[in-house]
This record gives C-alpha cells, sequence and structure tokens, in this order.
C-alpha cells in the first residue's frame, strides 16, 4: 500500500484447470474485457495484462491486472489507485513488480523455509 493508501498492489494465487490459459482465468474473473489486453513474457512464463476498473470502498477505480501461468496455477496481480492521476503515477510500478515475478532457481529453493502457524484450539 503506498503511503496516504493512494495505491496497492495485491497478489493471489488461482489454479488452472488442465489446458486453461490465463486468458480463461481472467475471463473467469467477471471484469468484462480488459481495455488494452495483451500477452506479456514474464521472465519466460505466459502472461496477459490489461487495465480494468475495480470497486474499492464503494468506489470504482482505475486498476491493471497482470495474470501470469506458472506450473499449476495462475497469479493475479493487481495494482489500483484511488483516481486516474494517482493511477499514472503509480502504473510504471504495478508493471515493474509484476515484470519481477519469475520462478525460484534450484539455489534459491534451498534458502526458503516455510512459515507455518500451529493453531491449538482455545480450552474452556
Amino acid at each position: 500500500t503506498a503511503p496516504g493508501n493512494a495505491a496497492q498492489i495485491q497478489l493471489a494465487a488461482t489454479a488452472l484447470k488442465p489446458g486453461q490459459s490465463v486468458a480463461g482465468v481472467v475471463d473467469g474473473l467477471g471484469l468484462g474485457s480488459l481495455a488494452g489486453a495483451a500477452p506479456l513474457d514474464v521472465n519466460g512464463l505466459q502472461a496477459l495484462t490489461g487495465l480494468t476498473q475495480i470497486a474499492v470502498s464503494n468506489q470504482r477505480v482505475p486498476a491493471r491486472l497482470v495474470a501470469i501461468a506458472h506450473g499449476p496455477h495462475a497469479f493475479l496481480l493487481t495494482g489500483a489507485a484511488r483516481d486516474a492521476q494517482q493511477f499514472a503515477q503509480v502504473e510504471p510500478v504495478i508493471l515493474s513488480t509484476a515484470r519481477s515475478f519469475k520462478p525460484l532457481t534450484a539455489e534459491e529453493k534451498k534458502k526458503v523455509s516455510a512459515n507455518r502457524l500451529r493453531v491449538v484450539p482455545r480450552q474452556g
């Protein structure tokens, strides 16, 4: 989130059905058509990007969606801003963030440790 909540970037993941493309995932989001929808290569991964509007606090705001296929998942990066002027300022950051997505190398995977929470039911 940007200072003053002027903009935000959100990353979510969803399962890809066998044979489903990132365009199919985007179609299933119910956003309608993406303005300026275009394929995008993100470090060798198939992706699709385009402009849309999303609802934030009961207000429609400009947003860029980037859907990236990786293995059995599609990663959905959405960047939005309060208004068109702020969006124009943060859109390069949104695209730069999306373009930084990449599969981990074998060496990077060795350095990753899982963060796990152990949930214990409350007694009494």
